[in-house]
């Protein structure tokens, strides 16, 4: 069978590529919340094939607490290598709030050219309250899930790209916001690689006060070999 050996001969020849990252970052959204968090990941690439990524985030200030995490895996056929899909699992807390969210979600990304990748997928939302030490699930509901990058600069050490969409690697906005922004890295050294992201969010376009009110940033350093 021919695409059964055009996926089995690259899981033959496992070179795994482990990148573990550090970021530091800053989360504000008028009226809700503002703070400094740190997150850790890894990313493996097991093959050619498949690459599994984790990331755990704490807040720093204006509390010392848990945030969040994510896991997820990609899965890209050899056949179609321009496709790539994504599913995973993520968590994110809001203690101010008593609250939380858990969801599952599944992407289809497209690399349209090289300099331009579409996503699209959807994601389940299970909300709930933290009083105590107490969980209680509240009503689910499913939501549509986007990205579209494209990398506008890109030179020997330096890349830069412009991002729209609600989908990142450990949240996913609400679907009355539609987040855009910038991010891009700098090679400091064969093995290691500097990057960052800006976004804000535009917010009230059903009601026609548009306003923005959110603004996430953030840096971190990353380690591949």
């Amino acid at each position: 069978m021919p695409w059964l050996l055009s996926l089995s001969l690259p899981l033959l020849t496992l070179s795994p590529v482990i990148a573990p990252d550090l970021s530091i970052g800053y989360q504000g959204e008028t009226g809700v919340n503002s703070r400094w968090l740190l997150a850790a990941g890894l990313n493996v690439s097991i093959s050619p094939l498949l690459a599994v990524d984790a990331l755990s985030c704490l807040i720093l200030m204006p509390y010392a607490n848990w945030n969040g995490y994510s896991l997820s895996a990609g899965f890209t056929y050899p056949a179609v290598p321009a496709l790539t899909l994504q599913g995973g699992l993520q968590q994110n807390c809001w203690h101010d709030w008593y609250a939380g969210e858990d969801r599952l979600f599944l992407l289809l990304n497209s690399r349209i050219t090289n300099r331009f990748t579409v996503g699209l997928g959807f994601c389940h939302r299970q909300p709930f309250s933290l009083i105590g030490n107490r969980r209680q699930n509240l009503f689910p509901e499913w939501n549509m899930i986007y990205q579209l990058s494209w990398k506008f600069l890109q030179k020997d050490r330096l890349e830069l790209n412009a991002k729209l969409g609600n989908f990142d690697r450990l949240e996913i906005k609400n679907p009355q916001q539609f987040p855009f922004g910038i991010g891009g890295g700098y090679r400091l050294a064969p093995e290691w690689k500097i990057w960052g992201n800006c976004q804000t969010a535009i917010n009230g376009l059903s009601t026609g006060l548009i306003s923005l009110t959110n603004l996430d940033i953030e840096i971190g350093l990353q380690y591949a070999k």
